[in-house]
């Protein structure tokens, strides 16, 4: 097989010109037979100019080759940027059902790119050359005529991770000898560049391969331990010394050794390595630094840095194929759909000269992953731009013109790609990847440079990349951005509850003082995405990855809500998705124009199995959602006007806990304790305990007086002081120093005094809820959830037992609310309107409850059907769990969703049903839609006086009583 398909490579080296309409056919057919197919295309039973109708556009295509279901390859003439035609390649494969194939195929004669839809989209999961097929025919081996899995190289990933963990080994290396690390970090990288280069031709006979090589002898092959070879100076500091000279070497060990500089070479710190170290960077030279990928190798190279070797070879980073869901619709598809409209060599002129001047910007760069990407990007539209105006026919008269125009060209550089980060150690990286990219891409496009253009030497990119905070500078004022075409990155990922924590006051201050715009509690991406639509040129691209809080409540009003009502367009969205990063969380992708999008936009919305779905629709909402745009919705007054919902407690110290048996023993000596000392219940326990039984007791002294407590509980009183009252004591005091150093610097400053707070009434729980106690007092029972849940679960708890604060409480007592709380009217609308943590639901009274309508005419009879079947539910789930003792709630639940005849499955169908009754919506038509409409006739009403029916059971029911039962969760002795 590898002797069938290097003639293959030997016939295409010799006769293929790669002329996409008189060739194709050739170099397929040559191809399959290559692979065994001994009867060629036909023989294979794959066909070409494969027809393919549209009926959503009613168009007829014609796929190069199809092969189902095995393969779609598409081809394209030699010289072409295959990603321009990465969406008719995707477009066609879409089409191909039933047996739609498993690959999908581009190719231009010199490259082939293969992809695995199912697997990602956008980025190939293998590039191959056809000049190295010979060696690298078991990625195609879905070509054999019996279909065998393709073994792809060992991946540019894993390639990229080894070299990495070496080079930021070396470093570490350097810092155990007391080198200072800026210096050890310059060293590393002008080594990391030099291997970079000579594998890519631009350092002669691999000149620092040789001299590593040479030194590695010189160790005996790592038997000489820890010594320093003396030789290692001198020779690595001539090197770069030659690669900081003008001109090329003319004699010597260094001899063809061009200039480089680039300000990476201007300082040039030299040291003698260790065995050791010269072991590392010999095996680091070993690598195939073109299968290196600079989209990652930053990011892995400085999580060695930072976190140490053990984590290095599990770093996470922002992969390219996240990258480019980011880079393609902002930066690549705009500059297609320019280049498709352009008909002239005037409009070609206008084009070559806009590239040239386009500014990219990625204000949170890191380690240059966003710049690297989108500099390969941008030259390979270059180069495709370049490729259609040679190709031209051009009148005698402009023909000079052109060729001056093209003498005089001075291509896309690295110094209109720009950078801000706070990291110096990233901040060098992002210069390094540009470095790169500019030397990657001249090995990429020689043929089309024609030698009119040189990566050397590179350019100097220190004030393109700059280390400094995005937000805000010293004096407290907003950091200025440079004016972009397209402004992308991945803003750094942080809560608005941990930004005190990891920021500290001080900082926190400076920035909401330099953006009082931004609601004070937006996560902390929320800046970038404001900051940045004020930054766009007008109709200009931006892109950003941001924590899925980005589409929900507060964070969503200062970005995405702010960006729409500014001018902007979103057109490419992925609603959520896992983030590969360290921080385990769920992220949203947005794209948007600062101006009127015209064009089909995507929203990528995650289904059952987990793999994104790519979904056309005319507009994308601020929600990131491809139902109702439901953020419009009114707070309704008859939900505010008594409130009735509530978080639980929050205890805020482990010394107001007590064990249940220790508990229940105090209680037995002492009955009088039960008034401060309650049944405590979380929302694990109430889950995944059998019956939802609470495992400790909290003492809450509520509103008891100070004095009442010590003579009265002298006990309970003593736990507390003894384990609580240091503690806040501490805190209190670190807090007031903090406050005071705040103040002195700026005397407007915002402080923060909940651990003061915390100190002046230490023998409380941080936060009590008063209110909530009040509003159930009267209740034999109150209705719960979990905060945050992946699950429509309602029940009823004994209002002996204090709710923690991962559970929400409803005062309510009645069925009647119940059956309207567990239906799935209620849950939808909890899903459309939360927030969310991964992918959890989070109940947000503000945005949930406050605009969630009841049924307006509710008829007795139906109140009283839905009240027997919420009884029903709760009675069928009981049974199950007195039944089967290690059971639960969420085990329940879990059941039932494996099993569609589960009991407490069809009775809450039966509860939906009527609930859906008593509003008057319609089973088969869109439910959000019709609680919306119903919230905004409700809003409307309330607008103009008119009475409404609020939360609970309506006023004319006058037996509430009657629809009070008695079952709810309560304490087992």
């Amino acid at each position: 097989m590898k002797e069938s398909i290097g003639d293959f490579v030997r016939y295409w080296k010799e006769y293929i010109k790669g002329k996409e309409r008189q060739e194709a056919q050739v170099f397929l057919e040559r191809l399959f037979i290559a692979f065994g197919h001994t009867d060629g295309i036909r023989g294979a039973g794959a066909e070409c100019e494969f027809k393919l109708k549209d009926a959503t556009k009613n168009t007829t295509n014609f796929a190069d080759l199809v092969w189902k279901p095995r393969c779609i390859i598409e081809m394209k003439k030699r010289g072409e940027y295959l990603q321009a035609h990465y969406e008719q390649l995707l477009n066609y494969w879409l089409l191909l059902v039933p047996n739609r194939p498993k690959f999908a195929l581009l190719c231009n004669f010199d490259e082939i790119w293969i992809y695995d839809f199912n697997k990602q989209l956008i980025e190939p999961v293998e590039r191959v050359r056809v000049v190295d097929l010979e060696e690298l025919h078991p990625a195609l081996s879905f070509l054999y005529p019996d279909y065998v899995e393709p073994i792809f190289q060992k991946s540019n990933e894993v390639v990229t991770k080894e070299a990495a963990y070496l080079m930021a080994h070396t470093f570490k290396s350097f810092k155990e000898r007391d080198i200072k690390p800026e210096v050890a970090l310059h060293y590393c990288m002008q080594c990391i560049l030099a291997m970079f280069a000579q594998d890519i031709g631009l350092l002669p006979d691999k000149v620092f391969f040789r001299i590593i090589s040479e030194l590695e002898k010189d160790t005996n092959h790592g038997k000489l331990g820890y010594h320093s070879l003396p030789q290692s100076y001198d020779w690595i500091k001539g090197l770069f010394e030659a690669m900081n000279t003008e001109g090329v070497q003319e004699f010597g060990k260094f001899k063809g050794v061009p200039y480089f500089n680039g300000g990476l070479f201007e300082k040039i710190e030299a040291f003698e390595l260790t065995v050791k170290e010269v072991n590392n960077i010999f095996f680091a030279s070993q690598k195939n630094w073109r299968k290196v990928n600079p989209s990652i190798f930053g990011s892995v190279f400085e999580q060695g840095l930072e976190k140490g070797e053990r984590h290095i070879l599990g770093a996470h980073y922002t992969s390219e194929a996240d990258i480019q869901k980011i880079v393609y619709p902002c930066i690549v598809q705009p500059w297609l759909r320019k280049i498709e409209k352009a008909q002239t060599l005037d409009d070609y002129y206008l084009l070559l000269h806009e590239i040239t001047n386009y500014k990219v910007l990625d204000p949170a760069c890191g380690s240059g992953n966003f710049l690297f990407v989108a500099f390969k990007e941008l030259k390979g539209i270059e180069n495709q731009l370049l490729n259609k105006v040679r190709s031209l026919s051009v009148k005698p008269h402009e023909a000079k013109r052109l060729t001056k125009f093209l003498e005089d060209y001075s291509f896309v550089s690295t110094r209109q790609f720009y950078g801000i980060d706070k990291n110096k150690y990233a901040v060098e990286l992002a210069r390094l990847s540009l470095m790169i990219a500019k030397e990657m891409s001249y090995f990429d496009y020689k043929e089309t440079y024609d030698n009119k253009y040189s990566p050397l030497p590179l350019d100097n990119l220190d004030k393109n990349i700059i280390c400094a905070d995005a937000l805000v500078n010293d004096k407290g004022k907003p950091t200025e951005w440079i004016k972009a075409n397209a402004i992308i990155g991945n803003p750094p990922f942080q809560s608005k509850n941990k930004m005190k924590y990891e920021f500290g006051n001080e900082y926190l201050n400076r920035v909401r003082s330099a953006y009082p715009e931004v609601n004070g509690h937006a996560d902390f991406c929320v800046y970038w995405f404001y900051k940045a639509h004020q930054y766009l040129k007008e109709d200009a691209y931006a892109g950003l990855v941001a924590t899925n809080t980005i589409r929900q409540n507060y964070s969503r009003e200062s970005s995405l809500d702010y960006i729409v009502a500014n001018g902007g367009d979103i057109f490419n969205a992925v609603s959520s998705q896992p983030w590969e990063g360290e921080a385990v969380v769920h992220v949203s992708i947005v794209n948007w124009k600062k101006g009127k999008y015209e064009g089909q936009k995507k929203l990528f919305v995650l289904d059952k199995k987990g793999i994104l779905q790519e979904h056309h629709v005319q507009e994308i909402n601020t929600s990131l959602s491809l139902k109702i745009d439901v953020t419009i919705a009114k707070t309704l007054q008859c939900n505010i006007r008594e409130k009735r919902v509530f978080q639980g407690q929050t205890h805020g110290h482990e010394g107001f806990l007590v064990p249940k048996e220790t508990a229940l023993q105090m209680l037995e000596v002492t009955p009088s304790l039960e008034k401060v000392l309650k049944p405590f219940l979380i929302a694990r326990e109430w889950l995944t305990e059998n019956l939802s039984q609470p495992n400790r007791f909290v003492i809450d002294f509520d509103d008891i007086d100070y004095e009442d407590i010590k003579t009265t509980y002298p006990e309970l009183y003593q736990i507390v002081k003894a384990k609580v009252f240091p503690d806040r004591e501490k805190k209190a005091e670190e807090q007031e120093k903090i406050n005071n150093a705040l103040l002195e610097k700026d005397p407007k400053a915002y402080t923060n005094k909940h651990h003061l707070n915390f100190f002046k009434y230490w023998w409380k729980l941080a936060y009590g809820r008063e209110e909530m106690l009040k509003s159930i007092k009267d209740l034999k029972r109150y209705i719960v959830c979990s905060r945050v849940s992946k699950r429509n679960i309602f029940d009823f708890v004994c209002t002996s037992i204090r709710p923690n604060d991962a559970l929400m409480v409803f005062a309510f007592e009645d069925d009647y609310s119940y059956g309207i709380l567990q239906s799935k009217v209620h849950w939808e609308w909890w899903k459309a309107k939360c927030s969310t943590l991964k992918e959890d639901f989070r109940y947000t009274s503000e945005s949930v409850w406050e605009t969630f309508p009841f049924p307006q005419k509710p008829t007795r009879k139906q109140i009283t059907k839905i009240a027997e079947l919420g009884r029903e539910l709760r009675k069928s789930r009981n049974e199950i769990m007195k039944k089967h003792k290690k059971i639960s709630l969420r085990d329940i639940y879990r059941n039932a969703e494996e099993f569609s005849a589960h009991p407490v499955l069809v009775l809450q169908k039966k509860l939906d049903k009527i609930v859906l009754e008593t509003y008057g919506f319609e089973e088969d038509y869109d439910l959000l839609s019709q609680i919306l409409e119903l919230n905004l006739q409700v809003a409307e009403k309330e607008a103009k006086g008119e009475t409404v029916q609020g939360a609970g059971l309506p006023d004319w029911i006058k037996d509430e009583k009657s629809f009070v039962s008695e079952d709810c969760v309560k304490l087992i002795v």
